[in-house]
């Protein structure tokens, strides 16, 4: 390979990600119920706490010992906003001080204004399905117009499409409703119309992109028969193209992490679940499957529109198989920079072990292990191996 190939292109971000309720600790909002109700393996409680500035500092000074650029966080509805319509300027100012740090430190900051959780009160209202948006385009208008001095890239929402999916079909999410196929459609359609209202309101504020955080899967077809190719196909566009063609941004935002299998049985679809030839998955029991993140890029090419790679990572809490992930995924995404994809940076999920969601801390994303008992850190191995890659722009991406 020509030296030059090997390179990704100036100024390309190398980056991680986190999100306000998986590491900043006592937060109170809808995810808090339903862990006390027993929706999660584990409470949050303290999780990294991120909400302390020391603790914040010494972490994004890892990050940056790690030859990181780029920073993506998300901020807490719940925390700017506790009740209805009230505005908490010392969280805000909070927020600020943590942005101001990570520009001051030299990083491209990414803030995503909606990561999952809400407001108890908002809820209590019918959330999602039914509840009042006004207040929530209130709380985005006073976040950009407190934060955006030190913000570069605003993200709306954070996977719309499997927040929905995981609360109105699968039951596992707040509000933990199971197979309720209509509700789920409406509140697809109320995220995509509240997805442009959020856009339209920062851009008449911000001169900064403004892009949406979708969740992308490779879906496949696991024969030629042709109900598995046209299933495959259906399913690709309603959980990867649908949102983004009913929307518009400025940015495509990907979270890439497996691939699906489906087969159709008469009239009702079944997943396929195996592992890659070399048998390989993530503690979550998800295929690692890298070319599919040069799959899933190269549909948006379509789009015209820069991408960036917002959370690609996996659960493996022996760091056995992510440095190779991360090779291998990068080196696939490579390829679809190289067919015409305009990628313009990449986030590995995630810099820290942290609450992940219904499965507690029982999965480890992290580049850095977490003790959540003693807040202790350390390096993951694969860490050094991302840092090498990060800090050589990905000359060193085949180096064994």
């Amino acid at each position: 390979m020509d030296p030059k190939d090997r390179i990704f292109p100036d100024g390309f971000l190398w980056g991680v990600a986190t999100a306000a309720h998986q590491v900043e600790g006592n937060n109170d909002n809808d995810w808090t119920d339903w862990e006390n109700r027993g929706g999660a393996k584990d409470k949050s409680g303290r999780a990294c706490d991120h909400w302390n500035l020391e603790r914040f500092r010494r972490d994004v000074a890892l990050a940056k010992s790690l030859n990181q650029n780029a920073y993506r966080l998300s901020l807490e509805w719940s925390r700017i906003m506790p009740r209805e319509g009230q505005i908490d300027t010392a969280a805000l100012d909070r927020y600020r001080e943590m942005l101001r740090h990570l520009k001051d430190d030299g990083f491209t900051t990414m803030a995503t204004l909606h990561h999952f959780t809400n407001p108890r009160w908002f809820a209590e209202q019918g959330g999602w399905e039914s509840g009042p948006l006004p207040p929530f385009l209130r709380y985005v208008g006073e976040a950009v117009n407190a934060l955006d001095d030190y913000v570069d890239l605003w993200g709306t929402l954070n996977e719309p499409t499997g927040m929905a999916f995981m609360g109105w079909i699968q039951g596992q999410w707040p509000p933990g409703r199971k197979r309720a196929f209509l509700p789920c459609l409406r509140v697809l359609y109320r995220l995509a119309r509240t997805h442009d209202a959020m856009y339209g309101l920062i851009s008449r504020r911000s001169d900064k992109p403004v892009g949406l955080v979708h969740s992308m899967t490779s879906f496949e077809p696991p024969s030629l028969r042709h109900a598995d190719r046209l299933l495959a196909s259906a399913v690709e566009y309603l959980m990867n193209q649908w949102f983004l063609r009913s929307t518009r941004g400025d940015y495509i935002g990907v979270n890439y992490y497996t691939r699906r299998r489906l087969r159709l049985l008469r009239y009702l679809p079944l997943e396929i679940s195996e592992a890659d030839p070399e048998g390989r998955a993530t503690d979550f029991g998800w295929e690692i499957w890298p070319k599919g993140i040069y799959d899933v890029l190269l549909s948006l090419k379509r789009y015209r529109l820069p991408v960036y790679v917002t959370e690609n990572g996996l659960a493996d809490a022996g760091d056995i198989q992510r440095a190779s992930y991360i090779r291998d995924h990068l080196r696939w995404l490579r390829r679809a920079v190289a067919a015409g994809v305009p990628v313009k940076g990449y986030f590995h999920w995630s810099l820290l072990d942290n609450f992940e969601w219904a499965e507690g801390y029982s999965k480890r994303f992290g580049l850095i292990e977490t003790d959540f008992a003693t807040q202790e850190r350390r390096l993951r191995p694969s860490a050094l191996v991302y840092a090498g890659i990060a800090g050589t722009n990905g000359a060193t991406l085949d180096d064994d």
